[in-house]
């Protein structure tokens, strides 16, 4: 119902964005105009508010829930006071507040969702970090927006440049930590790391130094986490060859662009461009592949939930043996209590979907030990404790 409200409520506000914006290219803009503006600010939060809001319905996502929308709704102020503090303030702080209403967007929905995975097992580090990252970059980039013409206004702005991409690499390289693993992820997160202190120096002290071990760095961050990501997304025996060009096209995209910028500090620029074709050709490569990987995850992910989904509910007998007597016939399947219709053994019957322990994946059907969402063993979603349930004959 939450959701069916925003809905309506934000095709009130793309017909008040349309009509108001009419006006305003017939009539004069100075208000129509803003009104226009308002309508689409106010849609675009509505928009966020809604996938946002669906986080409230369970506990363990409602702190995330709680700061998105916290953040939606204090950005939608920011986006008010810079549209219609225009007629009052200079355009200096009218394009500040824009920038920061964005910023706010970004550093309060974004970490908002990351905020559901905090304890998640086999999530939590990179959830953290993510977190960190993004409210810290948007703090950052609020600072910059503000500094003006100062000179920190573009070192700031590049620091949470750096921030928030370090913090992502580091990021999908944390994905699946916390469990026995291989260790080349971990090699990815110290990459992140030399390239974000890298990032830091070069924009603080040495503006005019060689980015190559810069780049270099942060190709290997993020090829490294984009390969650990495709591994561990669920996508069948279909996305071997998805995840495999995605991962190849991304490892290409980073060589070359680390060669790219090699050959423009020490070399001749001029020469042969066949490392810019072969950056586009695999960052397309990357780009499809890794598209088609999330497209068969879904869909894989749908077949799996339209399986599992009604059974519990569809079976209401299950056809046994009495223990007592040897007497097979149906037993009713609870919450009814059935008995034996010879010797009247009382029996109860409980019957559950299997899903995940760590991610409430259903694993009805799944083949293999480990759930293929977040590699959790399947083995430990049938340890539950079983219902104390008394009996008697």
């Amino acid at each position: 119902m939450r959701a069916r409200g925003l809905l309506k409520l934000l095709l009130l506000t793309l017909a008040a964005a349309a009509f108001t914006g009419i006006i305003a290219i017939f009539a004069a803009p100075s208000v129509t105009g803003r009104a226009a503006l308002t309508a689409c600010a106010a849609a675009l939060c509505i928009a966020l508010a809604i996938p946002v809001s669906r986080l409230l319905d369970k506990d363990s996502s409602r702190p995330g829930g709680m700061v998105g929308l916290s953040a939606i709704v204090l950005a939608m102020i920011v986006f008010f006071a810079a549209i219609w503090g225009g007629l009052i303030i200079s355009w200096w702080a009218e394009a500040r507040l824009a920038g920061t209403g964005f910023l706010v967007l970004f550093g309060g929905v974004v970490p908002g969702f990351l905020l559901t995975a905090w304890n998640k097992t086999g999530y939590s580090w990179a959830a953290r970090v993510a977190v960190v990252a993004g409210m810290l970059g948007a703090v950052v980039g609020i600072a910059a927006v503000w500094t003006g013409s100062h000179p920190l206004d573009e070192n700031l702005g590049i620091s949470a440049m750096h921030i928030a991409g370090a913090g992502a690499a580091a990021a999908m390289c944390l994905v699946g930590a916390g469990r026995a693993g291989p260790l080349w992820p971990w090699v990815g997160v110290l990459s992140a790391l030399v390239q974000f202190s890298l990032g830091i120096y070069g924009t603080w002290f040495d503006r005019s130094g060689d980015p190559t071990l810069f780049t270099a760095m942060a190709s290997v961050a993020f090829v490294i986490g984009h390969a650990n990501v495709m591994k561990r997304v669920p996508a069948g025996q279909a996305g071997f060859w998805a995840k495999l060009a995605a991962i190849i096209g991304m490892a290409g995209a980073g060589i070359s662009t680390t060669i790219v910028v090699l050959v423009d500090q020490w070399y001749d620029s001029s020469g042969s461009d066949i490392p810019t074709r072969i950056l586009g050709a695999s960052a397309l490569m990357a780009t499809c592949g890794t598209m088609a990987v999330l497209i068969l995850y879904r869909l894989q992910k749908k077949s799996a939930g339209a399986i599992a989904g009604p059974l519990s509910s569809a079976i209401t007998k299950v056809d046994l043996t009495c223990p007592h007597c040897g007497k097979g016939q149906p037993i009713e399947v609870a919450p009814r209590t059935g008995h034996c219709s010879n010797c009247n053994l009382v029996i109860r019957v409980t019957i559950r979907e299997p899903r995940c322990t760590a991610c409430e994946y259903p694993l009805l059907g799944v083949k293999g030990d480990r759930c293929p969402e977040c590699g959790e063993p399947i083995a430990s979603s049938f340890n539950e404790k079983p219902p104390d349930v008394s009996g008697g004959s």
